[in-house]
């Protein structure tokens, strides 16, 4: 795979010191860095500069030339410096640092999450539409991009915009198309009035920019020199880079007839890029984070997608955060996070609150009254108040400069206080005006602070009987508070007049952000078990579950003795179930660890199990006594989209499968013969493995799951066609008295033509074959979606556990996209491809290997599935990636490019071994290794770790070199190329 990209931050200094602190954080894969003290770089040069940094810090270790350092991988910046004015409460630390909710739709975030975790997600989207050469992504700290992402046309720079109305577009860069050719730039504006965009719109389609642009090596080279670089002695000029500004700078001068003539910028291709079915969510300024949170909460509305009580989300965040007071539905646009409120708060509305340590004040906040304390020093707290609409800008003295929602001087005047004797010019700017008192904890009290908030214009009434907003949370006691200076002065006045203040900046620059992310992972430990038992109405089970069980064991948090989940809900029991089973693992139970995990796989099976018992079937016999049925099915050469058709994945999120149905040396390899016995008893035979097992009783048919067994297959298909008790409608006494009643009992006799472990769905398939067998000779009259359902039931009673792509990809012929819908009912519905390519190219350039090395799927299946169970972060964005390539890979056979198919097979190999890196031993990366030059793609089919390969080649030249190669210098006895076709037939079922 290519390497992970390397992530450059520009935060504030504060933000910078944090984050290299951070274990979290380690560098290369990340780094952050501020502009220069005293310095104003503009977009552009604060992207050089960053570069710059991070090249130096590299060269501190090895030293390395700039330009091969630039390609050694691909990098994504994100700009999330800067004052943050207009969102003050996450200024210290960055945009990009702010914590953010789980949103309630999601799976698989956590309760740590920050904007930078919600924005990479769309970003690293963007680097792979480049795989081709090591680029650079530049981006916006506090925007929230989505939306699907078409090919990128080949160019210099290509920035992504969105569809908008002129009158939107004046607010922004706008980016002009021509009609003729709208994936190329002609030039670009900033913020045009509405009439000029309408005028402009004549002859191009307008796009606002996102602010989210790619750029080649030679357009960093070049932004690099127009911010000063000196490619020859790797140094800036003026020893820092100048003032240059992305978007108007060097944008204006982007396309093929840009607004500012530069024929060195000009001389780059450009290109836009519509982002389809796009969101921009803006989270610059306090009422932004809020509108912009909800608006993504409430993405996904219906009802199954299990997203709460309420069809909208209210528009109150609490996270990392115990409020005791209740919240009704007139609390709107309300931000509590890393707080303690207790029950004597009183909220109304328009509120960001943060960093509020226990306590047990007596506090009511005015609308939009924002409150904020924030830990200087190793003691100290700076208590900020502001309105949740001030843009922190403008003389203090100014009218129109706004502190609290009003002219900052009407603060002041009040209170009986003036600028002077409170030591603040009129002509300094309300950003570095020293307005925000600095405390020992033991000062702080309620009064002060409902004196520095203002006294609310009227108390909301309370409503009983109206359901909260948030969980009811314990009461939390608060030490008892000494008394304090604030408590025993009659006159706030004097004690704010008194006291040391600091400014907006100051308090961004001496933030002690350590003592914040001590205080927010104490009340995360708080909250840990209020969201453990609430489970039915939070976000808990949603979670990553491992990343949770790791903060569980941080915070020394016992397992409640109770589980909080009925098992009547069995698919929340059995992810709670894993959970429990991830944190004794933790904590080193290993048996208590295999219990609840075991428990968990139990109850999987039992939600696919649980259906087919309750329609139980009667066998009937459909076959004459001199007549053999013949089943015979092919395999399943997987080209895209495995693991996303496994349970549970794919009942909550669906399948998209992309595979091929084959013949094996010009035969179906699995196949099954059935035929009438005189005898009362079940005869079963294995031509492959020359054994036979002959079952007369219940009980022996009952051991399917007996470790070594070679019958298990059959067995298990056996009882779930009636031959057990627990899936027969009304069953006799003995399996005596059931063949009895049929006129004597059955023989069976199987072939798996195939070796052990080949991944390409054997014992699926197998099983569906004999499923297939004894659904025709007993009558029930199942359709091919019967027995695809019924074989995952029989995979899930042998515990093997695997989706539903192998059954389906070999019993449904041809080459096909099979899809399901979530739900527990996975019903694939395929989508024939042509096969005209894979017709063409078979064992031609398109080559089938047996590599000689086996391994049984259920090993990775086993700890794949536990990561689908926890709600692994990673390993779900990978599943989700592997979905939207089988997709694309369908669209490249309908447009038919060999290579394009083969780059597709290679990508899916890719993202098998991301997601499991036993996928992919050393045996059989040295296979790859050998042939590597000759290939477009390769894979190995199924789950991986040995079996078959499948190698597209460059052309049939390097085919023949392949065979040549793996011929002469086979990697093992056992290893042989195989011939294959398309199977137009799937399983076939005759009678003699």
């Amino acid at each position: 795979m290519p390497p992970e990209p390397q992530i450059l931050l520009s935060l504030p200094p504060s933000g910078v010191k944090a984050f290299r602190q951070d274990s979290r954080f380690p560098f290369p894969q990340w780094h952050a860095d501020c502009d220069p003290v005293g310095c104003r770089l503009g977009s552009g040069g604060g992207s050089a500069w960053l570069l710059f940094s991070a090249w130096k810090r590299q060269c501190q270790i090895k030293p390395i030339p700039f330009w091969n350092w630039l390609g050694q991988s691909s990098r994504i910046i994100i700009h999330a410096g800067g004052e943050s004015r207009r969102l003050p409460a996450y200024a210290p630390g960055g945009k990009a640092m702010l914590p953010m909710p789980a949103l309630r739709w999601s799976h698989g975030q956590h309760l740590e999450q920050t904007l930078l975790d919600v924005q990479l997600p769309f970003l690293t989207s963007v680097l792979r539409q480049r795989q081709d050469e090591p680029c650079l992504v530049i981006a916006c700290g506090d925007v929230i991009l989505r939306g699907d992402l078409p090919p990128f046309p080949d160019a210099d720079i290509v920035a992504l915009g969105m569809w908008t109305t002129p009158e939107q577009a004046s607010r922004h860069g706008v980016f002009f198309c021509p009609r003729e050719r709208a994936d190329q730039l002609a030039f670009a504006l900033q913020k045009p009035s509405p009439d000029k965009v309408k005028e402009l719109s004549e002859d191009n389609f307008f796009l606002i920019d996102t602010g989210c642009w790619v750029l080649s090596r030679p357009a960093v080279q070049t932004m690099m020199q127009q911010c000063g670089w000196d490619i020859m002695r790797d140094a800036f000029r003026d020893g820092g880079p100048t003032f240059y500004d992305l978007y108007t700078d060097f944008g204006q001068r982007l396309g093929n007839c840009p607004a500012i003539s530069d024929p060195i910028v000009s001389s780059l291709s450009a290109a836009t890029v519509p982002l389809k079915n796009g969101g921009f969510h803006h989270v610059g300024a306090s009422r932004e984070l809020i509108s912009s949170t909800a608006t993504l909460q409430n993405l996904k509305v219906e009802q199954y997608q299990d997203i709460g009580r309420y069809p909208l989300h209210p528009s109150v965040f609490i996270q990392n955060a115990v409020v005791e007071s209740p919240l009704r539905s007139h609390h709107q646009n309300i931000w509590i996070e890393n707080c303690h409120l207790g029950p004597q708060w009183q909220l109304s509305c328009d509120h960001v609150i943060t960093g509020i340590p226990e306590n047990n004040w007596r506090l009511a906040l005015p609308a939009g009254v924002c409150l904020d304390l924030v830990p200087i020093s190793e003691n100290d707290l700076a208590v900020r108040v502001y309105g949740i609409d001030d843009p922190f800008r403008g003389s203090v003295s100014a009218a129109d400069t706004l502190w609290l929602g009003q002219p900052a001087q009407n603060w002041f005047t009040q209170r009986g206080l003036s600028l002077a004797e409170c030591g603040i010019p009129e002509t300094i700017d309300l950003q570095q005006a020293a307005l925000f008192p600095v405390l020992e904890r033991s000062q702080l009290d309620s009064g002060f602070l409902q004196w520095l908030c203002g006294a609310p214009l009227a108390e909301l009434p309370d409503a009983p009987d109206e359901a909260c907003l948030n969980i009811p949370a314990v009461h939390v006691p608060a030490a008892p508070l000494p008394a304090t200076a604030a408590q025993s002065a009659p006159d706030y006045a004097a004690f704010y007049r008194s006291c040391r203040r600091v400014s907006a900046t100051e308090l961004g620059d001496q933030a002690n952000l350590a003592r914040l992310a001590a205080q927010r992972r104490q009340f995360i430990s708080l909250c840990l078990p209020l969201l453990y038992v609430g489970a039915t109405r939070s976000i808990f089970l949603r979670l990553d579950l491992r990343r949770t069980a790791e903060l569980w064991n941080e915070a020394g948090l016992a397992l409640p003795a109770t589980k909080a989940i009925s098992e009547h809900n069995l698919f929340a029991a059995a992810r709670e179930t894993m959970f429990r089973s991830e944190v004794l693992k933790r904590q080193g139970d290993k048996d208590g660890a295999a219990e609840e995990e075991h428990a968990a796989f139990a109850l999987l099976c039992e939600a696919l199990a649980e259906p087919v018992r309750a329609d139980g079937v009667v066998p009937q016999r459909r076959l004459l006594e001199d007549q053999v049925l013949w089943t015979r099915s092919p395999v399943r050469l997987d080209l895209a989209g495995g693991w996303t058709d496994t349970p549970p994945q794919c009942f909550f999120a669906g399948g998209k499968v992309l595979n091929i149905a084959a013949e094996i040396n010009g035969q179906p390899p699995l196949q099954c013969f059935l035929k009438l016995s005189p005898k009362n008893e079940l005869i079963i035979r294995s031509i492959d493995l020359g054994c036979e097992e002959r079952i007369e009783h219940y009980e022996q048919l009952r051991n399917y799951m007996a470790v070594g067994s070679p019958f298990s297959i059959p067995k298990a298909a056996f009882a779930l066609c009636g031959f057990l008790p627990e899936f027969h409608a009304s069953p006799p006494p003995t399996l005596a008295d059931l063949l009895k009643s049929l006129g004597g009992g059955l023989e069976m006799t199987m072939l798996s033509a195939l070796p052990k472990g080949s991944g390409l769905g054997t014992s699926s398939i197998l099983a569906a074959t004999i499923l297939g067998a004894l659904n025709e000779v007993c009558g029930f009259g199942w359709t091919t979606q019967e027995i695809i359902r019924r074989t995952s039931v029989l995979e899930q009673l042998l515990t093997t556990g695997g989706g539903w792509q192998d059954q389906a990809g070999g019993i449904i012929p041809g080459v096909k996209m099979l899809e399901t819908r979530a739900g527990l009912f996975q019903t694939p519905q395929p989508s024939w491809l042509p096969e005209r390519m894979f017709v063409e190219h078979a064992n031609r350039d398109l080559l089938l290997y047996y590599t000689g090395i086996t391994r049984v799927a259920k090993s990775i299946l086993h700890e794949v599935v536990r990561g689908m169970f926890l709600n692994d972060h990673r390993q779900l964005a990978i599943l989700a990636e592997m979905g939207a390539h089988a997709q694309n890979l369908a669209r490249q056979i309908q447009r038919g490019v060999w290579d394009d198919i083969g780059l597709g097979i290679h990508r899916s190999w890719e993202l098998n071994c991301a997601l499991d890196p036993g996928t992919n031993p050393p045996a059989v990366r040295k296979i790859f290794t050998t042939v590597k030059r000759h290939l477009l793609g390769a894979k190995l089919l199924g789950a991986g770790g040995g079996g078959y390969m499948l190698m597209a080649a460059k052309s049939e030249d390097a085919a023949a070199k392949i065979r040549q190669i793996l011929t002469d210098n086979p990697p093992n006895k056992r290893a042989r190329f195989v011939s294959f076709t398309v199977s137009t037939t799937g399983m076939q079922v005759t009678r003699s």
